[in-house]
């Protein structure tokens, strides 16, 4: 038994581990007049057992890596672990603008059947400037344009596009559903309805009163959404078989950001009906004006920023200390700096419930291809 002692406690290295073990079977080769050779049966051997070795202390390594939010690399452990404290990744914000429109002057509306065009509520617009869709946001599925009316119609937009995912509700109490999406989605515009009927979103499981008819919405810590459902105390339960529909953004971040005083040009990428169902180009017959250029888009949160963010998290969701509001600020991926504070430590009390913020805008953002920093608005 004492030959089989050939392993060092000092050395723990893979490839040392290999080089003793192949160093004591040439030896036992050697005594029994035999070649040792990479082709001998004992070295394919080791050569396997050596790399099945490396690959489980790799996984050892990693999973004790990943279990602490400052020292993990995956975005996944990342997220995981910042749920744990109460953070919540940011998924991005689309950019929102408004716009208005009326009739073109001259426009042939004799041949609109009918008192007017119906528009889709959602009605998309795409901007030559960058090429993305925009989306109407209107609180009806449809608005309808008298051809009497002479007035300007506002509403507001938002980059991206609207989608849905379908689930069956299975009747168990917390039920959880993945949204598996492969781009950004707005953090804010989520909604959630159970046959037809819109439920109300909340923070916590405790927020979600016996039976009430709520959900929770967390950023997936696989990508995309994680929606909860309640336990009947908490929060009602979907029935089996029940229709549960997810609706979302899908947006380009940061990219569907313009700057105001463009000469910025959409054209609608929708038709307009009429009484008869005739489909008219809207391009044709309205007139289009934007009235706030479509900004504050942001970029999912970065996994470096939530290892920031996670010990700032507010548990009560108030903003009540500078680092309430650091937190709630930096989300918006809008300034390069910001720092808030107070004067308690002086002894003036008169300003100690003010906090004060300093917030430096990120001019990246805001740079067009024709523009440096110091000619930037």
């Amino acid at each position: 038994m004492a030959e089989l002692k050939f392993l060092s406690t000092l050395r723990t290295n893979a490839e040392q581990i290999k080089a003793d073990a192949r160093t004591y079977i040439s030896r036992v080769y050697k005594r029994a007049n035999t070649l040792f050779t990479e082709a001998s049966p004992f070295a394919q051997i080791v050569n396997v057992m050596s790399e099945l070795g490396e690959l489980i202390m790799f996984y050892v390594e990693d999973s004790l890596v990943e279990q602490n939010i400052y020292t993990a690399q995956q975005p996944e452990s990342i997220y995981g672990l910042s749920r744990l404290t109460g953070h919540d990744a940011t998924r991005g914000f689309a950019a929102t603008g408004e716009i208005e429109f009326r009739w073109k002057v001259g426009a042939d509306l004799g041949k609109i059947a009918g008192t007017g065009l119906n528009i889709d509520g959602r009605a998309q617009l795409q901007c030559e400037q960058n090429g993305l869709k925009y989306t109407l946001l209107t609180p009806s599925d449809r608005y309808r344009l008298e051809k009497s009316s002479k007035s300007k119609v506002k509403t507001a937009m938002v980059q991206g596009e609207f989608e849905q995912q379908t689930f069956t509700g299975t009747g168990e109490p917390m039920q959880a559903y993945n949204v598996k999406v492969n781009k950004l989605t707005d953090h804010s515009m989520v909604s959630v309805s159970v046959n037809g009927e819109k439920w109300t979103k909340h923070e916590s499981m405790y927020d979600l009163l016996n039976n009430e008819k709520g959900f929770i919405l967390k950023t997936g810590i696989a990508g995309g959404l994680d929606v909860y459902f309640g336990t009947g105390n908490f929060g009602a339960i979907p029935v089996a078989g029940s229709d549960i529909q997810v609706e979302y953004v899908k947006h380009s971040g940061a990219l569907g950001n313009l700057a105001d005083g463009q000469d910025l040009v959409f054209q609608w990428q929708a038709e307009g009906t009429d009484s008869n169902g005739d489909e008219f180009d809207l391009n044709e017959y309205l007139e289009l004006t934007i009235t706030s250029s479509p900004k504050m888009g942001a970029d999912k949160e970065n996994p470096e920023f939530t290892k920031l963010m996670a010990p700032l998290t507010s548990k009560s969701f108030v903003l009540a200390t500078p680092d309430n509001y650091e937190y709630f600020l930096s989300r918006y991926g809008m300034f390069s700096y910001v720092d808030a504070y107070n004067t308690t430590s002086d002894e003036y009390l008169d300003d100690d419930n003010v906090i004060y913020i300093f917030a430096v805008p990120d001019v990246k953002r805001k740079l067009l291809a024709s523009q440096d920093y110091f000619s930037i608005p």
